[in-house]
């Protein structure tokens, strides 16, 4: 619980010296487009909490496969769907392969829980008990 009455002049003033927010560094057997997903991921999770411990690397480093795994498969079901299937033009008229349809929809759902099975691992673990770094105080908690 804060003071009560009117802030100081000193306070109010921003200090001189602040830490610059570092995101931490991809894990090394990351590609470059799960590195990019990391960055985001990680600098999503410092603005919330204001850290990202070394206890959650892996799991976030799981989580960025999972996203990039998702976003291959859905691109073949896309060209799929279209009818851009190599091949012969005969092969190429055929209809629409649906085993290989539904492998691809199983694989798309698989990737999906691992996304949110690892979301709410990192929630769990970054303390979602805790309050967060973003949250407004009350006005009577001032």
């Amino acid at each position: 619980m804060g003071s009560r009455g009117r802030k100081s002049a000193e306070a109010l003033t921003i200090p001189a010296h602040v830490e610059p927010v570092v995101v931490p560094d991809a894990p090394y057997d990351l590609t470059d487009e799960q590195s990019e997903v990391w960055a985001t991921l990680a600098q999503s999770l410092m603005q919330e909490y204001g850290k990202v411990p070394a206890f959650i690397h892996p799991n976030l480093a799981e989580q960025c496969r999972h996203v990039i795994k998702s976003r291959h498969i859905h691109q073949l079901l896309h060209q799929l769907e279209r009818g851009e299937r190599p091949g012969t033009p005969e092969e190429k008229a055929k209809e629409l392969d649906i085993i290989k349809y539904d492998r691809l929809l199983k694989m798309a759902e698989r990737e999906s829980r691992g996304i949110a099975t690892h979301s709410v691992k990192i929630r769990a673990m970054m303390g979602e008990n805790k309050k967060p770094a973003t949250m407004v105080k009350k006005p009577w908690e001032s």
